[in-house]
């Protein structure tokens, strides 16, 4: 297993313990089990309008690029009850 197959279950086993993560999903190709080399994953998570900020500033390095050739394999997109 990887470092970011590692992570990954990690913030798979946080969700569920957490009460503020009212949904989390996995979109792209991992999702849907079409799985590749180059296959990211492509994460989904439905937090509590309170905690939505906290949520965003935790997550929010994850799937920036961090040079011009290459970007995280972890991508997020956190979104509110609200939204």
């Amino acid at each position: 297993m990887n470092r970011t197959e590692m992570l990954f279950n990690q913030i798979v086993k946080d969700a569920h313990q957490d009460p503020n993560i009212l949904a989390f999903w996995l979109d792209g190709s991992r999702g849907k089990g079409v799985i590749t080399p180059y296959s990211d994953y492509d994460c989904t998570m439905l937090v509590k309008d309170d905690a939505f900020d906290d949520y965003r500033e935790k997550y929010q390095g994850f799937g920036n690029r961090h040079n011009s050739r290459s970007r995280s394999p972890l991508a997020w997109i956190i979104r509110q009850v609200s939204s």
